[in-house]
């Protein structure tokens, strides 16, 4: 069988990091509805990004 105590150590450690996760996204989002941070400042549209990686022009 398995041992219990290596099973209550992983789950402990994926545990934490699930809650380590969770704390850090709920810092983002909270950053950005509050407005301190701006996550996606004038995101160019993909039809320019690939028209400049390739070299052609219109």
């Amino acid at each position: 069988m398995v041992d219990r105590r290596s099973l209550r150590l992983i789950g402990f450690v994926y545990g934490s990091l699930t809650g380590l996760v969770m704390l850090v996204a709920g810092i983002v989002v909270s950053g950005h509805v509050l407005g301190h941070w701006q996550i996606d400042q004038q995101a160019a549209p993909m039809v320019q990004l690939s028209g400049q990686l390739s070299g052609k022009t219109r």
